[in-house]
């Protein structure tokens, strides 16, 4: 993510606001580049994910500054060395015009690879605790910035004098980093100064989003106010808008139990000690980062060690107290307690409160070392205790209650917080066993589907170890049933290998199966059976016995009536995309591929995919962190594919029109309807897409069920395919060709009735409680929550359960209708039986 500065009174972007005044001494003028360059630095070296160009930063030549800490010094030590007195330097005064020249005509810098002028999806606030409601709007942002190659931009302010009074939920480290993981490109802070303040509307969006920021498409939410003095809301924006040619876009504001989600209500929460409703209203937790520091030594009289980091002084303080953590260092994440406080049994009530932290079931010296410190639930107000020894009582009670909240804790979160390889584990003691699911992505090719589907059935039929599928299943069987397969998918234009493993946790005779089991798993994937003659490849007995048995399945598939059908219409509507190639393989390319070329392609798989790992269930600290130094057995890569939602998959919208008739051999005839123009799939609105396809065809008192099936019998079978990544949704319908009119007239006619509001309360509210009951049934297997935790992560959706269902709850009827009338029909695939045609032939 670029982060750039704005200033309204020169409008140029990376002002280097020193560099255009006339400085009577040069250690004046260092010391205050040097300062400025200080702060760049420390946000350089801190950013983790984030690649910043120099904040403030615009070289003599008017160029771009550097965007590293080096480059930065090299490439403006001239310029330095250029500013010195008169009596030191005589051509002080040239070189500060041509700063001051170069200033006053700079033009905004702009990504690599995009035109000067570059236009803009541009969002404003300031986005301060980067909640679910910031989210929405910044989902929608990135997927039309994508959407239409152009750059996604968050508008923001340095300072707002309400904001620095109260605290902020985020440091600004923090928020940055969030917002470039949802995809955003530009982060533009503008210096709120009395010359910005005093702008009008018109002025606003005239000299900042269309003069400078090229401005096309703008979201904000129902409530944004701006110009001087606030004066102008949404109606006055939307006039400006069409004035000036940009699409406005005002998202719903989101609400929990009828509130609407705010950052001022989130700050609330916290300052009184309701951290869970905070961090579930937020989609993340709140946290605070720090580097330990040397404290007094006494926790470790108590067997207690612990440590101690300073509070961000930018953010708000919560309630003084013992709280139930979650401490990152080196990139894992460890269960902790800490405590805030001025820790009135040992220290003086005068101290600066600090941040006690001990990590628990985990020894680890963390002096000097750079903590995150996430709060996860308030356990108790600190108090002040009359001697060490009840200090102590009191200490081990915390202990014990705070282990107790982790172990019922069912909390999705990123155990390893790698670029390149994301880890994410969800806690449970409720299931015997657990899951694993290890996500390898590349673009979705014909080539990429069918090697990886190929190399996913070899990697989990044998191994180095164990060289026969004979031999392999026996490993499996030792180890009580572990089970291990493969399967391929795709995300849009994204194709997944998904590698899946499920064991009980511990045999009876006190074998560690899973971490067995996971450990047999990642020898497969970097240790495969090797050829014997040919010891670089693969070995070629296993890769042509798997070729033939994929040959086999691809061919199947052609027997089976919805699998072709729904295949063919798709490559038809989707020809000339990225979108097109099926995820399993293509026939053809599977019999022309070679062992040399398979061998290749692993050895790229492993240095190009994106690697994503999630696990489930009640695995102990021991396996989880085995699991992450198998992560860090894949090879270091600058070229690793990345996912991020609305970014990759890539945006797309539906736009031909299918007509298709294509008669084969299947006995009863397939008809598909085709529809596009449905929510983003990284939209709330996804869940009232979900709604409407409940009351279409959910279950048997479902609209098209209940007419075209049981009322007027012309269809012997309904379904759905809902490809949200490609913008489809296929109604498909099994039938005899006779009623094959009759019966579109009649779905389609459904469909309209919706489109125009008719829809009974009675079965809005039933169904509404089908698909609850749908939602809280995941949660009977870990299978079920593990995948529908995937899905929401995967599209970046809303995650909590709780908040989920009282999103549902509030969907009005008005919604559903409002999604019906947008989504558009894009045609149709008939699948015909042809036995008249092989009679006909076979007469002939």
């Amino acid at each position: 993510m670029k982060i750039y500065k704005l200033r309204y009174e020169t409008g140029a972007i990376n002002l280097v606001e020193e560099c255009a005044k006339i400085t009577q001494s040069s250690e004046e003028l260092v010391s205050k580049m040097l300062r400025q360059y200080e702060e760049i630095f420390q946000e350089i070296e801190h950013e983790g994910e984030i690649r910043l160009t120099a904040l403030g930063e615009v070289n003599a030549d008017g160029q771009k500054a550097a965007c590293d800490k080096e480059d930065l010094i090299q490439s403006n030590s001239a310029e330095i060395t250029a500013c010195l007195p008169r009596n030191s330097r005589p051509d002080l005064q040239e070189a500060v015009g041509r700063a001051v020249s170069n200033v006053e005509n700079f033009s905004m810098p702009v990504p690599d690879g995009k035109a000067a002028a570059a236009k803009r999806v541009v969002t404003i606030g300031m986005f301060d605790s980067v909640h679910r409601g910031h989210q929405e709007i910044i989902n929608r942002l990135v997927y039309t910035a994508n959407l239409h190659s152009m750059i996604a931009t968050c508008y923001s302010f340095d300072k707002l004098p309400k904001l620095k009074q109260q605290g902020k939920v985020m440091s600004e480290q923090d928020k940055r980093q969030e917002l470039a993981r949802l995809g955003v490109e530009e982060y533009i802070e503008q210096e709120f100064n009395p010359d910005f303040a005093n702008l009008s509307a018109a002025e606003f969006v005239e000299k900042i989003l269309v003069a400078q920021l090229h401005t096309q498409y703008l979201f904000v939410g129902e409530n944004f106010r701006f110009a001087q003095g606030q004066s102008a809301g949404v109606e006055e924006l939307a006039a400006l808008c069409r004035q000036h040619g940009i699409v406005l876009e005002t998202v719903p504001l989101m609400r929990y139990n009828g509130e609407v989600i705010s950052t001022t209500w989130i700050r609330k929460l916290l300052q009184a000690g309701e951290i869970q409703l905070a961090n579930m209203l937020m989609g993340h937790n709140f946290k605070v980062a720090g580097h330990v520091k040397n404290g007094r030594g006494l926790a470790r009289y108590f067997n207690f060690p612990t440590a101690n980091t300073a509070w961000n002084e930018e953010q708000i303080k919560l309630p003084h107290g013992v709280y139930a953590t979650r401490a990152t260092v080196n990139n894992v994440a460890y269960n902790a307690i800490s405590n805030f406080g001025v820790r009135p049994t040992v220290s003086n009530a005068t101290d600066e409160p600090t941040v006690e932290t001990s990590l628990l079931d985990v020894r680890m010296n963390l002096y000097n070392k750079d903590i995150t410190i996430e709060f996860l639930n308030f356990q108790r107000v600190e108090k002040c205790y009359p001697s060490f020894l009840v200090l102590t009582a009191a200490i081990q009670e915390d202990v014990q209650q705070t282990r107790n909240y982790h172990d019922s804790l069912e909390q999705f979160y990123r155990y390893y917080d790698s670029k390149d390889t994301p880890f994410y584990h969800l806690p449970s003691k409720r299931f015997i066993s657990g899951n694993l699911s290890l996500l390898l992505a590349l673009p979705l090719t014909e080539r990429n589907a069918t090697c990886m589907t190929l190399l996913g059935n070899i990697l989990t039929s044998c191994s180095a170890a164990y060289p026969t599928h004979q031999e392999y299943l026996k490993r499996l069987d030792e180890l009580y049933g572990v089970e291990i397969g493969a399967d391929t998918c795709a995300l849009g234009n994204v194709e997944i290998l998904q590698l899946d493993l499920q064991s009980i946790f511990r045999a009876p005779d006190g074998t560690s199966t899973f971490r067995e089991g996971t450990d047999l798993l990642f020898d497969s994937i970097f240790h495969p059976l090797m050829d014997e003659e040919e010891p670089q490849l693969l070995n070629r007995r296993v890769f042509e016995q798997e070729k033939k048995n994929l040959l086999s399945d691809l061919e199947a598939k052609i027997d089976d009536r919805d699998s072709y059908a729904l295949k063919k219409a798709l490559e038809e509507l989707y020809a000339g995309t990225d979108y097109a190639a099926d995820p399993h393989g293509a026939i053809a390319c599977l019999q022309a591929l070679t062992l040399e070329e398979l061998s290749a392609f692993w050895q790229d798989l492993l240095q190009r995919a994106q690697i994503m790992l999630f696990t489930g269930g009640n695995i102990g600290q021991k396996t989880l962190y085995g699991l992450k130094k198998h992560l860090d057995d894949f090879p270091s890569s600058t070229v690793r594919y990345h996912m991020t939602a609305n970014v990759q998959p890539r945006p797309f919208r539906l736009q031909k029109l299918l007509q298709q008739t294509e008669y084969c051999s299947f006995v009863r005839s397939r008809y598909l309807l085709f529809f596009g123009n449905l929510p983003r799939y990284s939209s709330n609105d996804s869940l009232v897409l979900q709604l409407l396809l409940s009351l279409l065809v959910g279950d048997v008192q479902s609209l098209l069920f209940k007419k075209i099936r049981e009322e007027l019998g012309l269809v012997y079978g309904i379904n759905y395919d809902l490809l949200n990544f490609m913008d489809c949704l296929v109604l498909i319908l099994a039938l005899n060709e006779d009623k094959v009119e009759l019966a579109k007239v009649e779905t389609m006619k459904i469909i309209q009735m919706l489109q125009a509001g008719e829809l009974s309360d009675e079965l809005f509210n039933n169904t509404k409680l089908l698909l609850r009951n749908e939602i809280l049934n995941t949660t009977d297997s870990l299978f079920g929550l593990m995948s529908y935790y995937m899905n929401q992560q995967l599209r970046n959706l809303i995650t909590d359960k709780t908040l989920l269902l009282d999103s549902l709850q509030a969907i009005t009827k008005e919604q559903v209708i409002q999604v019906a009338r947008e989504m558009t029909y894009r045609g149709f695939y008939h699948l015909i039986e042809s036995r008249k045609n092989e009679e006909k032939q076979g007469n002939e």
